[in-house]
């Protein structure tokens, strides 16, 4: 949009500029022109004899310097550019001829020829071109004088402007004539626009040339609160860019931190969960291998501790049983082998002691100890 702006904004500067170069070049031109015309009509009038007493003559005669006048002025309007109608008077008799053909219309140009009328009747300022306002339209017209005879050229101020006025001035511009003695009373000073005023150089008038050309403020206001706010909004991402940096720095990266270590928790503890389900029936097995172990071992060491404690009550019983009978085991050899003597057996010595072996081992297996028996009877021989 500013880019927009700017090319809109020098493209109306360089069309007003032309239109300011165009201005001074027609300034130019018909203040040439009004000279050239004043020139050749002081010529006429009072540099020459032959036309300022051309009403005094006879009408052949007057009718010819007419026609010369005719022939001349024809001549020097199309020479020009703009549509000057030139015309002679006799200010005694009012007589009134038009020296060029008049393209106007009859009601227009009706309207128009009593003021030409009056402005030869009045005092005149040869070469002076003044500014007549008339009721129809405005014209601009110049007389020479010399006696009763008036030489005088006129235009339409639409057609003295036709080539400046068809420019674009903008709105409420334009271009206009403006009386030197008004100058003081125009209002030049309108707001968005600029007055420029003309005058003919070496040209005797009584007005000049105002150009009101628009400019265009509005747009470079526009421009302007553009460029505002084109530095307001850039200013404005440049608080959010930095606003965000550090919503970035202070909370989203602290945050994201955050999640990240919560999700490693999450992972570690969901993979410690995992691992402590997957090795939970290890550990039962386990424990349950450890407790077959520990029941056998203490069923092992139970049966060991039984069989001690019958071992030690059957020693118990094994001492008691020698202490109710030993006088029966020591005896028995003693009565085996005294009815062994009396029967005539005691000579057999190799049964004797097969007895006592099997005797020391039948007591050594009752009592737990190794015991030894011997052949000799305890008591001595008996009687």
């Amino acid at each position: 949009m500013i880019v927009f702006g700017y090319t809109y904004q020098k493209q109306q500067d360089e069309a007003k500029k032309n239109i300011v170069q165009f201005t001074e070049q027609y300034v130019e031109k018909v203040t040439n022109e009004l000279k050239r015309n004043d020139s050749y009509m002081g010529v006429t009038t009072v540099d020459s004899k032959d036309y300022r007493g051309m009403f005094g003559l006879d009408e052949l005669s007057k009718i010819g310097k007419i026609s010369e006048l005719q022939v001349t002025y024809k001549l020097l309007s199309s020479a020009s550019d703009y549509r000057y109608h030139f015309f002679s008077m006799n200010r005694e008799d009012d007589d009134f001829i038009e020296l060029t053909a008049v393209k106007l219309p009859f009601e227009r140009y009706r309207r128009i020829r009593p003021y030409l009328k009056d402005g030869a009747s009045e005092k005149i300022i040869n070469g002076k071109w003044i500014y007549i306002k008339t009721e129809q339209e405005n014209i601009i017209a110049s007389f020479w004088l010399y006696d009763q005879f008036v030489l005088g050229a006129w235009i339409t101020e639409e057609d003295f402007l036709k080539d400046v006025s068809q420019l674009d001035y903008g709105s409420g511009g334009g271009i206009s004539l403006v009386l030197k003695e008004d100058m003081d009373k125009t209002d030049l000073s309108m707001e968005n626009h600029r007055a420029t005023i003309y005058e003919l150089e070496d040209v005797n008038s009584d007005f000049e040339i105002c150009e009101v050309l628009k400019q265009n403020s509005e747009m470079k206001r526009i421009m302007i609160l553009q460029v505002l706010q084109f530095a307001l909004g850039l200013q404005v991402l440049i608080v959010l860019l930095v606003m965000m940096w550090q919503l970035r720095k202070n909370f989203i990266i602290p945050v994201k931190n955050l999640v990240e270590v919560l999700d490693r928790y999450r992972s570690v503890k969901e993979y410690r969960k995992q691992k402590k389900e997957n090795e939970a029936p290890d550990v039962v097995n386990d424990a349950y291998q450890i407790l077959d172990s520990l029941g056998n071992h203490v069923e092992s060491l139970s049966l060991q501790l039984c069989k001690s404690e019958m071992e030690k009550k059957q020693l118990e019983i094994n001492f008691r049983n020698l202490q109710i009978r030993p006088h029966f085991f020591c005896e028995l050899p003693g009565y085996d082998f005294r009815n062994g003597s009396d029967r005539g057996c005691r000579e057999d010595s190799e049964n004797d002691s097969m007895y006592f072996e099997i005797l020391s081992l039948y007591m050594s297996r009752l009592s737990g100890y190794d015991l030894t028996f011997s052949r000799n009877p305890p008591y001595g021989k008996p009687n």
